[in-house]
């Protein structure tokens, strides 16, 4: 099953006086969906706990990564999903708490994508070195995955912040560039179909510096097994006839389980049809099927 990115919102230099924030989508996500959280703030003695994040539905969040930035000791980054959201209603607002003491100056995205299996693997860095340029996380994954979220913390203002160029490509999430209050950083997805490997996210900015950064990885979920409904019986010929202008065992002549491009069999009503209705049975489905239920014709006016 392929992943597919539905929607996202962002808020880039909030202030939570309590120690929190709030972001809101502008419609709400579907029952079953994942949705994910990429954050990075100011707070005196920040932690990004594993009970951080919350949201208005009673969801449960997993934090899948979490990183300080060891040279400034109150500026994280973290990751954060739930698999598998309940049935919404309302607005849809997802809460995010620093763990620390104070305010709490934050950037961060949500985000709802659909085909989601689980969580792969995680990587995180915290670099110190002030000349470092670009940032880099990478993750070595042993399983098929198709969805990665990255998110970038730094202590100096950046004119820019820009992600490296790939196919599929990289979307920006949120992104801060200030380092007056808040706290520069960028948070981006990107929806693939490399299978093992290594995911790498880099960042190039404007001014080296050291940084935290963190990278989840997630695979596809599994696709449901097709199922075939072939014609198995004939209920009622209609005055049709096969190739050999017969008319028992007709639905034999339009069982194909591949398509028959030659037509050396088919079935053919009457040369001047007025009601002519052939009905054959069809072989047993498992139902109800999740899925699109695809009915495949072929016919010619003869």
């Amino acid at each position: 099953m392929a992943i597919q990115r539905i929607r996202a919102a962002s808020t880039a230099g909030t202030t939570g006086g309590g120690g929190s924030i709030d972001v809101s989508f502008g419609a709400l996500p579907a029952a079953g969906n994942m949705v994910a959280v990429l954050v990075w703030a100011y707070q005196s003695s920040i932690a990004f706990a594993t009970n951080g994040v919350s949201d208005n539905q009673g969801n449960t969040y997993t934090r899948a990564a979490v990183r300080v930035q060891s040279g400034s000791g109150a500026v994280a980054c973290a990751i954060y999903y739930c698999l598998s959201i309940g049935s919404p209603s309302g607005t849809f607002t997802v809460s995010i708490a620093g763990g620390g003491t104070g305010s709490l100056y934050a950037s961060a995205a949500i985000m709802e994508f659909s085909g989601v299996g689980g969580l792969e693997g995680v990587a995180v860095i915290d670099e110190t070195g002030a000349s470092v340029n670009p940032a880099t996380v990478t993750r070595s994954v042993s399983a098929a995955s198709g969805l990665a979220l990255a998110v970038l913390t730094e202590i100096v203002t950046q004119a820019s912040i820009t992600v490296e160029a790939l196919s599929p490509t990289w979307t920006e999430e949120v992104e801060q560039l200030s380092y007056a209050t808040y706290v520069p950083g960028e948070g981006n997805s990107r929806i693939t179909t490399i299978g093992t490997g290594n995911y790498t996210a880099n960042w190039t900015n404007a001014t080296a510096c050291a940084y935290a950064a963190a990278l989840a990885v997630f695979t596809a979920a599994a696709g449901a097994s097709g199922q075939f409904a072939r014609p198995s019986s004939d209920v009622a010929d209609g005055n049709w006839l096969n190739q050999a202008s017969s008319n028992t065992n007709l639905y034999q002549s339009i069982d194909e389980a591949v398509a028959d491009l030659s037509d050396a069999d088919f079935i053919k009503s009457g040369a001047a049809p007025t009601d002519d209705t052939c009905t054959v049975g069809l072989s047993p489905i498992t139902t109800p099927q999740a899925g699109t239920v695809t009915m495949r014709i072929r016919a010619a006016w003869l």
